[in-house]
């Protein structure tokens, strides 16, 4: 580092020079660089700056001759405290605004937090859980608050330069008010919430605007549009007099001339009816072209009844948005969408996963493979620089196994329990080379994830497409167990509708 690293906590390229050990470990944290290094080096480095191979900062860093400044010591904290994107200066601004000096901003840069995440082993897996996100947060609320109080709140100095610490390994001393050091200290109580896995999640609900159909529009036959082109046209109308309705009126038109498909879902309405003596749920998409209108409770009902055909029908709910939570049978998942014609749901699971930390490390290592060979192609597992084996990603494939006979995942819809508990899936995933077990790992963490399960599982005997969360939009309330889940923003308070 040319800039000491203990007092600039700058480690990038800029403030870094190739030199020996030994050179190295003279320089220690002295600056400016020995006269006699820059008498004899200069003349290189001039040529290294003329010809683009080093930026003028970094040249005017190497041939510096005086010592470093109060100014600069403290523009080096100033990097630390004060975030520099615009969008986040705007944001400052507006909460600033907001909450009229009521409230201070406190700044946490991501390296800062990164850096503390690594050294004190904790380890942030992305496949595994969305988790994390609350975690991350409480990490920049520790790293920000020692920063800005050590060098704001309560920064001073001595005339011979110290008290101001080491930049580069600020919780290796007490910060008054905000951080006790060593292990029983405040690190301690920071692995103790890092630890705790009782996080509420929730997800925001939304009723989703943008393009109505697909714009291309589907010629006639059985791949017609569920939309004509003409809804006006006076043949649709002739046939809507005739008794016919609006839903038979448009795919008889989209049947002989095509029309526009694909049409986007607003949100859902949640319907009871009578199917002969049974009595049903369904999970009714409303799409954008038709929101507007339905939007009032009395004309939903009318539209169930008459276009779609439904007998008894109650509205339960005339607007359930996107993301909200449901519970089908226990097991609780967002809903995002319809797909096979409205038929089925998608879903994206709300039900986290939770590994062990030895797993955890794991997969962290898989998740960075995966990165890597996404970007270099045909790129193998080097176990010594990748640190994945035989021994640890066995041990991670049999902890999903072991998950999967846990009673929340038997309520999983598509579940793929007798595939994972068969008899020949352990002994196929040990014949895998270290390269197809990350795949194979990567697949059920896309299984087990918080989105919509899909998962090729080909490797240990399953199909290529499985485990897809979707349900049926119509529903036997003798089998089946609803529940509308209406959450707080902040998951604090929440309320149970049960569809019966």
């Amino acid at each position: 580092h040319i800039y000491p690293f203990s007092k600039s906590n700058d480690d990038s390229l800029v403030n870094k020079v190739l030199v020996l050990k030994d050179s190295n470990a003279r320089k220690s944290n002295e600056f400016p660089i020995s006269d006699s290094v820059r008498k004899e080096m200069q003349p290189f480095w001039k040529m290294l700056k003329d010809k683009g191979f080093i930026p003028k900062e970094k040249y005017d860093r190497l041939t510096r001759s005086t010592p470093l400044t109060e100014l600069d010591l403290q523009g080096f904290i100033n990097r630390q405290l004060v975030e520099t994107s615009q969008t986040s200066k705007a944001v400052a601004e507006t909460l600033k605004a907001y909450f009229a000096g009521k409230s201070k901003i406190v700044y946490s840069k991501a390296r800062n937090v990164s850096k503390f995440r690594d050294e004190n082993g904790f380890v942030k897996c992305r496949s595994m859980n969305d988790l994390h996100h609350a975690k991350d947060a409480y990490l920049n609320i520790v790293v920000g608050n020692v920063l800005d109080t050590k060098y704001t709140a309560d920064f001073f100095r001595y005339s011979d330069g110290t008290g101001y610490g080491n930049l580069a390994k600020p919780f290796e001393f007490d910060v008054r008010g905000a951080w006790r050091k060593g292990p029983s200290g405040s690190i301690a109580d920071v692995k103790r919430v890092m630890s705790r896995n009782d996080i509420l999640f929730t997800r925001q609900p939304v009723t989703r605007s943008g393009q109505l159909f697909d714009l291309q529009i589907v010629p006639k036959g059985s791949k017609a549009g569920a939309l004509p082109a003409k809804p006006s046209d006076k043949r649709i109308l002739s046939l809507i007099e005739a008794g016919k309705s609006k839903e038979e009126a448009y795919a008889e038109w989209t049947g002989k001339y095509g029309g526009y498909n694909s049409l986007s879902t607003a949100y859902f309405a949640v319907i009871l009816h009578t199917e002969k003596t049974k009595r049903y749920a369904s999970f009714v998409p409303i799409s954008m072209v038709d929101a507007n209108k339905l939007s009032n409770p009395d004309a939903l009902k009318k539209y169930c009844t008459d276009e779609l055909g439904f007998t008894d029908a109650t509205v339960v709910c005339d607007r359930l948005l996107m993301n909200s939570t449901l519970e089908f049978d226990g097991y609780r998942f967002s809903i995002t969408g319809k797909s096979n014609g409205g038929k089925t749901m998608t879903l994206s699971s709300s039900v986290p996963l939770f590994l062990t930390e030895q797993s955890q490390s794991t997969l962290k290592k898989v998740e960075s493979f995966i990165r890597k060979s996404s970007e270099f192609r045909g790129l193998s597992v080097d176990s010594k620089h990748d640190g994945l084996t035989e021994e640890n990603t066995e041990e991670l494939f049999l902890e999903l196994i072991e998950k999967s006979k846990e009673p929340i995942y038997q309520k999983r819809p598509g579940n793929q329990n007798n595939l994972l508990q068969g008899e020949e899936t352990i002994p196929l995933f040990k014949d895998l080379s270290l390269n197809n077990r990350v795949v194979l790992i990567k697949e059920l963490m896309n299984y087990y994830g918080m989105k919509s399960g899909l998962a090729d599982l080909t490797l240990i005997g399953g199909s290529k497409a499985c485990g897809t969360l979707t349900k049926s939009t119509n529903n036997d309330m003798a089998k089946t167990k609803i529940s509308i889940i209406n959450q707080s923003i902040t998951g604090l308070f929440e309320k149970k509708v049960v569809v019966s």
